[in-house]
């Protein structure tokens, strides 16, 4: 497939940013991707320390803080060294923020010659007056200096400011523009179209498209289709195409994951997800199968159950194979520790050998207080709505929002099937910020959306009852 060719390129050409692309992609996917795909990525790399806390989502983004909510300042990253029966430093990254909470830098150090910390890779962000994301710049230590080499700008448009492209520069002697993306979105602003285009290795300094992703959603705004398409010659042809199913609670169930054969001008199933919720909408377990074209049934791969604390936050996954005539057989298995706030501190893998879970590498981390956002008077650049807090809630959960502008400001509640649950603000609004309270009473467990309307602005977040 083409588009693996041109990440493993990206990869190749920043290959240390690998901790830092995944947090990019986890960031730009989270109008897509919902919470069991984003530890399915986590579980896919479970067995590479270099790149396995940036798909949790618990460690922290690139959007403003809310109540209660913690940044994160360290994060280490240790391997077990069994000559010596101890942990050792592998890597360290450092985050700074600016006035309002967005990271401003992350910078990542390695572990030189056993004793000290090395600058390894820098990454700045800069904002516009929308707090949206402008610049990602990186940067590599050299010697004794950092040296830039390479630039992501991102724009926006529309009312809502939607990402509409991303261009990534690349630095020789001068800055070369290697690649860009194309964003497209509907009338509820859900992503529905992404194309990338690459620089021709034929014609110079003409860009051409090089694959496309779209995808489809249903009456509920739920995503049910996501087909992939490469650029050959003149044309596009399919690729790749994921396929979502709900259950009753709004919970995506199951994916399955097909190819296009050319030959037989059909797709073939290639591999699929199933999830298992408790009556909370929880995440229980993940299944992920291989489907046999010969027998034409699917072939159990690999599992993953997860347990919780009463907060909803994770303390253990485990990770079993799937070995015929014997059944599930212990593999990998992750452990969670928290401080009084609810913060994660450290995090322990470790691999099973046969008798004993042995330890492989775990991450520490520290965080900081946000700023406080709201009783810092600021001038009012944009609509904002922010998420609710707490999320999940039971029985009520505090809804904030900020308009830049005087009008006609609308705030409702929905069910996963779209009927009106309430409307909590109905009525002209002077320019400000405002915070709601919603109160579930009466209400059944289960995932819930709020859509504010003011102006020409209206944005959807959703939130969870748990009961």
């Amino acid at each position: 497939m083409k588009r693996i060719t041109y990440l493993f390129f990206l990869f190749f050409l920043l290959q240390h940013t690998s901790d830092f692309q995944a947090q990019e992609i986890h960031n730009l996917s989270e109008n897509l991707l919902f919470n069991q795909e984003k530890i399915i990525q986590q579980s896919d790399e479970l067995l590479n320390p270099e790149i396995c806390f940036y798909y949790d989502k618990i460690v922290g983004n690139l959007s403003s803080q809310l109540d209660g909510d913690y940044l994160l300042e360290n994060l280490t990253r240790q391997v077990w060294d069994q000559n010596l029966s101890s942990w050792v430093n592998d890597s360290l990254y450092e985050h700074s923020y600016n006035s309002k909470n967005l990271v401003d830098t992350i910078i990542a150090h390695k572990w030189r010659n056993g004793s000290v910390w090395g600058n390894d890779l820098k990454m700045a962000y800069s904002y516009n007056t929308n707090n949206k994301l402008i610049l990602k710049s990186i940067s590599e230590w050299m010697l004794s200096n950092w040296l830039e080499n390479g630039r992501y700008y991102y724009s926006y448009s529309g009312s809502n400011q939607n990402l509409s492209q991303i261009s990534f520069y690349y630095f020789l002697t001068t800055w070369n523009l290697e690649a860009y993306q194309v964003y497209s979105w509907n009338t509820n602003n859900y992503l529905t179209n992404v194309i990338s285009y690459s620089l021709s290795t034929i014609f110079p300094w003409t860009y051409v498209p090089y694959w496309q992703d779209s995808l489809y959603y249903n009456l509920s705004n739920q995503l049910v289709i996501k087909t992939g398409f490469d650029y050959v010659g003149c044309d596009w042809f399919n690729d790749i195409n994921d396929l979502y199913f709900y259950d009753q609670n709004g919970n995506n169930d199951e994916r399955i994951r097909q190819e296009w054969n050319s030959t037989g001008g059909s797709w073939v199933n290639d591999y699929r997800y199933l999830y298992e919720y408790d009556i909370n909408n929880v995440l229980l377990s993940i299944i992920h199968q291989d489907w046999q074209q010969d027998s034409l049934n699917w072939k159990n791969v690999w599992r993953e159950t997860y347990t919780y604390t009463p907060q909803n936050k994770i303390i253990t996954m485990f990770k079993d194979t799937w070995t015929q005539g014997t059944g599930w057989n212990n593999y990998v298995q992750r452990i969670y520790f928290y401080d009084l706030d609810d913060n994660w501190i450290e995090k322990i893998t470790y691999l099973w050998d046969g008798s004993n879970w042995n330890n492989y590498y775990r991450h520490l981390a520290a965080w900081l207080v946000p700023v406080s956002v709201w009783e810092t008077p600021h001038y009012l650049e944009s609509y904002h709505l922010y998420n609710n807090y707490p999320n999940p809630f039971n029985p009520s959960t505090k809804i904030k929002f900020e308009i830049p502008d005087p009008g006609f400001v609308s705030l409702k509640v929905y069910d996963v099937l779209g009927n009106e649950i309430t409307t909590l603000v109905n009525e002209e609004k002077s320019a400000g910020k405002y915070e709601v309270e919603f109160d579930g009473k009466g209400l059944s467990s289960g995932m819930y959306f709020y859509t504010l309307k003011a102006g020409n602005y209206s944005e959807t977040k959703k939130m969870i009852l748990i009961k």
